[in-house]
């Protein structure tokens, strides 16, 4: 019995030894991912400084599904698993807000309301650069096909960002600063081309720049009127722009070949602001008809599908605008 006794006294005396040597260790871990098989749910976690073995060993006997190591590397015990390495110091201080990819550069981007901007590169998942952008939390970026980077934020600015591959620690450098008229810039976005950059505000404007052709230097366009409340979110298809507002509507505007914007159709159906909207080109019918479908989701908790036409005389000049909805579902 004394022996039992003793035994136990040494165990929890081992026991604190041990905790006080890997409590450094274990407040650089971090749980990162879940997963299992069915329902059963094991924590994949990360280690920074422990051997890996003993790290397997430690993992087989709790039953966990596999390590991930902060350099990258990933150890599996067996079961098809796939984890995501991420550096507890290189997280944002805050909500992200936006994402954007450049896959020819192997870049991923990440935008906070900690007011920075973050880059990733996609095959290791190493963040690589932090950018302090604004002066205010960002709310929306873009990264175009040649690389250069759009970011809007609270300050009621939109920064545009070039990456020099020559430099080393802040490769990405700010090219010009657009001011968006004293409001908030809450979305972004571009045509396909890159030549037209558009930004909705809490004022209800959607403000556009014009990337000149022998310059490439952005000049402003213009606004485009017509919502009550902030615009919300922005989609581009062709020469078709479709603004989401707090206002519970959704507005497509058509760019015409003298630049100026037309107002073809205003969206009303939803009970709540407008969130997100996307849109692809469609044709239907037999007569000379364009046109785009326009997907609008809203803070109601419905998703509106919509179809724009226009139809063109023998001419070519359009007669006849058009716009109906598809169908509706929750």
């Amino acid at each position: 019995m004394v022996l039992f006794v003793l035994a136990i006294i040494i165990s929890i005396v081992v026991g604190v030894t041990l905790l006080d040597e890997i409590w450094p260790k274990m407040k650089e871990m971090a749980i990162i991912a879940v997963g299992g098989r069915g329902k059963q749910r094991v924590p994949c976690i990360t280690f920074n400084k422990v051997d890996i073995v003993e790290a397997l060993k430690w993992a087989k006997k709790k039953r966990t599904l596999g390590l991930g190591l902060t350099n990258g590397s990933y150890y599996d015990n067996g079961s098809a698993f796939q984890c995501v390495i991420a550096d507890e110091g290189m997280r944002h201080m805050g909500p992200i807000t936006s994402l954007a990819v450049n896959i020819s550069d192997n870049i991923l981007y990440s935008a906070s309301v900690d007011k920075t901007v973050k880059v990733w590169r996609i095959s290791d998942l190493k963040c690589i650069e932090n950018i302090p952008a604004h002066s205010e939390p960002i709310n929306a970026i873009v990264v175009a096909d040649d690389g250069i980077l759009y970011t809007a934020s609270d300050d009621a600015t939109i920064r545009v960002w070039r990456r020099n591959f020559c430099r080393g620690e802040w490769p990405h450098s700010l090219m010009v600063t657009l001011p968006a008229k004293c409001s908030p810039v809450k979305t972004l976005t571009l045509t396909a081309d890159g030549g037209v950059l558009y930004g909705g505000c809490t004022d209800g404007y959607v403000h556009y720049w014009l990337k000149g052709w022998l310059s490439g230097q952005l000049q402003y366009g213009g606004a485009l009127q017509g919502h009550t409340h902030a615009v919300m979110c922005l989609a581009s298809v062709s020469n078709y722009v479709i603004s989401g507002s707090a206002d519970s509507s959704s507005r497509v505007w058509s760019r015409e070949q003298d630049g100026q914007h037309v107002c073809l159709a205003v969206l009303v159906g939803h009970r709540g602001p407008i969130r997100c909207v996307t849109a692809f080109l469609g044709h239907s019918g037999e007569e000379a008809e364009d046109g785009c479908t326009i997907c609008t989701g809203s803070l109601d908790g419905v998703l509106k599908v919509w179809r724009v036409t226009r139809t063109k005389s023998a001419s070519g000049r359009y007669v006849k605008n058009d716009y109906f909805e598809l169908d509706e579902g929750v």
